[in-house]
């Protein structure tokens, strides 16, 4: 006896543009709460040397630290090798957002196709003439 879905129950997954901007407002919140996240762990001290040397147990190199703040693509350096904005966090924030984009692509793509669907006028079948 074969199982065509490997004993999983056969699921219907929407295919609405409903569902997709769902996704593209799912992922714009993912991308937005990362770069928070990112945002909070830039700023989370008043000191920077304090914190790179005694909780981070980094050197402070003023020249790095002072000079290479960014806010895109997120950084806070405490010295050449260490930056205090983990690196995932650059790398989450631009695949959400790519992933953003793909997901409003296709609602629109798919809300266009409904739409000439619905709106498409009778064709050249011997049908249509009769």
């Amino acid at each position: 006896m074969a199982y065509s879905n490997y004993g999983l129950p056969d699921v219907r997954w929407p295919r609405g543009p409903r569902a997709w901007a769902y996704a593209a407002a799912a992922a714009a919140l993912g991308a937005g709460s990362l770069y928070v996240w990112g945002l909070v762990s830039l700023f989370g001290t008043y000191d920077l040397e304090e914190f790179c040397t005694l909780t981070k147990h980094q050197d402070f190199d003023p020249e790095y630290a002072y000079a290479t703040e960014q806010w895109f693509p997120l950084s806070q350096k405490c010295n050449a090798t260490y930056d205090l904005v983990p690196a995932y966090v650059n790398t989450g924030v631009v695949a959400l957002a790519a992933l953003t984009v793909a997901c409003v692509v296709a609602a629109v793509a798919i809300a266009v196709k409904q739409r000439r669907g619905a709106n498409a006028g009778p064709t050249d079948d011997k049908e249509a003439t009769t």
